[in-house]
């Protein structure tokens, strides 16, 4: 009991040390809790949106499209690749028995030349199943509504592509495109919404929103095919697994890499998700510099502890205590300290993040770039105890061998001072 109330007594008489230090603690405890949610939200955010607007969780292609990244190709789809008809049955059969939990869709990209009354530009479009409300998540409306099941002649577009053509909703623009087979078709659409991808814009993606149907006929294709076919799984951890699993299943129908390419979203989100890692790693170097700083002062104040103590350690090693045991005083003393300011520190950061997953940070350049105009946290409880865990093993292993130099000194060397 006395070797337990020692640390406390220690920790308390030198209060100023000890505040100083679980200070640093206690900052390093609040940054940790706040950027890993931070980094943990942008990347979950940054997921979703790709996910949402462009790519699904798992992707079937043609074995003949060039695309490797979406995000970095996503300037020319007048080129894509088709499935038939009958390989997209194929397809949807395959996943519906693998999975009948798994959501899939037909899909076309394409480009088509589109224009108003006031101007004209070339930019590309999705074709999808109205039913099909993903893109809803990561497109926000600004003006008007989304497509309809039951409205053929309608298109969304982006704000980028509204402002270069100049039109609002309930305008009419006519499209214009090359078929894959050469011939040039014209259609008009309706524009009935208007509105942007978070956190996609910053990276220049723009592409309008149209029916399957209407898509099929810009881009001169027969009922039920497809340049895609997409899906969205329910557990989004098993991407890599369940898309392994998809593939075997489609080589077991002829469906193979020679004919079928299969891809997930972290193959066509890529380049996006490159620079996200990029901003993460800035991060957590700037943690490991602050964490250093603290390693730093703990080893000097251990150092300063053990020359203070000199004789108490002298007169202890003399009537026996083991070098072992008066570690064992020391790291109890700083690990007291450390838990203690730790566990306020993850508390307040933990507050923090709460609060601001139910009110929105909002965001200005250069920082909506990864952040998007309202920013939430997702708040993690596991963090926290990751967190708390993180410190607690760092502070142990920066105190250890401070604390053991400074136990390891002989009585003779305390007597010979007196």
């Amino acid at each position: 009991m006395r070797l337990f109330l020692l640390p406390l007594k220690n920790a308390y008489i030198g209060w100023r040390r000890s505040l100083t230090l679980g200070t640093f603690i206690f900052i390093v405890s609040i940054l940790l809790v706040i950027f890993n949610m931070f980094i943990m939200t942008v990347k979950s955010n940054m997921q979703n949106a790709i996910i949402n607007s462009l790519t699904g969780d798992i992707q079937l292609r043609s074995a003949g499209t060039e695309e490797k990244d979406m995000f970095s190709t996503s300037g020319n789809w007048g080129k894509a690749s088709i499935l038939d008809n009958e390989q997209v049955n194929t397809i949807k059969n395959t996943v519906n028995r693998f999975d009948k939990r798994i959501v899939i869709y037909d899909r076309i990209r394409y480009n088509a030349f589109f224009e108003s009354d006031k101007a004209k530009d070339a930019f590309m479009f999705i074709g999808m199943d109205p039913k099909n409300d993903q893109y809803k998540k990561a497109f926000k409306l600004e003006e008007g509504r989304y497509l309809e099941p039951g409205n053929l002649n309608e298109i969304v577009l982006s704000k980028t592509q509204a402002k270069s053509l100049d039109v609002k909703p309930g305008d009419n623009i006519k499209a214009y495109s090359k078929t894959i087979n050469g011939d040039m078709v014209s259609k008009t659409l309706k524009v009935v919404g208007i509105g942007d991808f978070e956190l996609l814009s910053s990276f220049s993606f723009s592409v309008a929103y149209v029916h399957v149907e209407s898509a099929r006929e810009l881009a001169g294709l027969r009922s039920g095919e497809a340049t895609d076919v997409i899906t969205y799984i329910p557990d989004k951890g098993k991407t890599d697994e369940i898309a392994g699993e998809i593939a075997s299943s489609l080589d077991k129908v002829k469906l193979d890499k020679s004919k079928v390419k299969l891809t997930t979203w972290k193959d066509m989100g890529g380049f996006v998700m490159g620079l996200i890692t990029l901003i993460t790693m800035m991060f957590y170097c700037f943690i490991i510099i602050l964490m250093i700083i603290v390693a730093i002062l703990i080893i000097n104040l251990i150092f300063m502890i053990g020359m203070e103590r000199r004789q108490e350690m002298g007169t202890l090693r003399a009537i026996g205590f083991g070098v072992f045991r008066i570690v064992t005083i020391f790291m109890s003393e700083i690990i007291f300290i450390a838990l203690s300011f730790s566990i306020l520190g993850v508390l307040a950061g933990a507050g923090i993040t709460l609060y601001f997953s139910q009110n929105p940070i909002l965001a200005s350049p250069p920082w909506d770039f990864a952040m998007g105009k309202r920013f939430f946290f997702n708040f993690d409880y596991w963090q926290i105890i990751y967190v708390l865990g993180i410190v607690m093993v760092f502070t142990f292993i920066a105190s250890y061998y401070p604390s053991y130099k400074a136990a390891s000194l002989k009585p003779v060397d305390t007597l010979k001072e007196e």
